[in-house]
């Protein structure tokens, strides 16, 4: 399963990451941050630069547990271009759920369509944006 929805809303509200999360049964995955570039909202911990280049250098992801990803995303203002997968436990290799937005135009989920709880996330992002 694989959809996409605009960045922005009707109104012109930005859709942020934490909106898309909050759709997700988070706890039950392993989430792997691939790419980010992005701002960091005024005033937050994030070094938004210093995530970019560690996720450039390409020799590591950043491994997160769902509640620190809700608190790194509560620290974005605006995510240019992210790639965030989620693994069922102890299996990496297997993209069971995928959250991208590439110029902040359209946010893109992608759902394993072997992972009935992966299906189960991406249905319910999907259903709040209609």
């Amino acid at each position: 399963m694989e959809f996409t929805f605009p960045a922005f809303s009707a109104d012109g509200r930005l859709v942020s990451l934490t909106d898309v999360l909050g759709h997700v049964r988070g706890e039950r995955w392993e989430w792997r941050l691939l790419d980010f570039e992005g701002t960091a909202l005024p005033g937050s911990t994030l070094d938004a630069v210093a995530l970019e280049r560690r996720l450039r250098a390409g020799t590591q992801c950043v491994e997160l547990r769902f509640e620190a990803l809700l608190r790194l995303a509560g620290q974005m203002d605006q995510p240019i271009n992210l790639a965030l997968v989620a693994s069922p436990p102890g299996d990496p290799a297997t993209r069971a759920l995928t959250i991208e937005t590439r110029d902040s135009t359209d946010w893109r989920v992608t759902a394993d369509d072997a992972t009935p709880e992966a299906l189960d996330d991406a249905r319910r992002i999907a259903d709040s944006v209609r």
